[in-house]
């Protein structure tokens, strides 16, 4: 009758462990960010950033013409950046990764070429307007709290400009 009181004991103890890890978790980021209000951010390489716009759509036309829709239960969420990475002193480091972000976990951004004269990427010493679009499940539309931007010479790496979606 022991070993039994002993292996129930265990299991209680396991599955209290096990889900008040499984909240912690769920309740603090793993990747630390920070975020900024206000539109625009300049990173620790140089590199300055403005959000434009953070529109969803059903479909999105790419540069070649050819539409593109996101899978069931899915819509694109487009993130239009001005970016001016003249300042960039070590292009070797210098990384344009946007992320779209909710309160829970980032999104990362799907193929798309956007139409002339926007670019899908930055380039380090150049400035123009980049387009990002991401595909989000429809019911975390709601959710998205910002685009983050990869700050790959800061200590933290995920800077996250505050924005929600028009």
């Amino acid at each position: 009758m022991r070993r039994w009181r002993l292996v129930v004991s265990s299991l209680v103890v396991a599955v209290v462990v096990a889900s008040s890890w499984l909240w912690w978790v769920s309740a603090h980021s793993l990747r630390p960010t920070t975020r900024v209000d206000g539109g625009s951010l300049v990173l620790t390489d140089g590199s300055r950033y403005t959000l434009t716009s953070l529109t969803s759509a059903r479909s999105l036309i790419d540069r070649f013409g050819a539409t593109l829709t996101p899978v069931a239960g899915a819509t694109f969420v487009v993130a239009t950046v001005t970016y001016d990475a003249t300042g960039v002193v070590n292009a070797d480091t210098y990384s344009c990764r946007l992320t779209l972000w909710s309160d829970q976990a980032p999104w990362s951004a799907a193929y798309y070429a956007a139409p002339q004269p926007q670019q899908s990427d930055c380039r380090a010493g150049s400035r123009g307007t980049v387009v990002a679009a991401f595909e989000v499940p429809q019911r975390y539309l709601a959710d998205v709290s910002g685009v983050g931007f990869n700050d790959s010479t800061g200590t933290i790496r995920d800077v996250v400009l505050n924005a929600t979606v028009n």
